[in-house]
């Protein structure tokens, strides 16, 4: 086998062997806390900012109370 038979190969299954990959629309953020640290993701929530760009996010409180219990 050549070279560019090979190359060429190579380059065709690149080319068409992959198929296309879609970035996920739909996220959960998980918060422990109502905190100054969750305040910049509720103003984009607000603001509707994660709309503007095509991701809807839902933003859930979780309750870890019975997780460090249980630990």
């Amino acid at each position: 086998m050549s070279a560019s038979f090979v190359a060429m190969t190579i380059w065709l299954v690149g080319l068409f062997g992959a198929p296309p990959v879609f970035a996920q629309t739909r996220i959960t953020i998980g918060v422990a806390a109502m905190s100054p640290r969750t305040i910049p993701l509720l103003v984009v929530q607000e603001r509707g900012l994660f709309a503007k760009h095509g991701i809807e996010a839902r933003i859930v409180l979780i309750k870890a109370r019975r997780l460090w219990s249980q630990a």
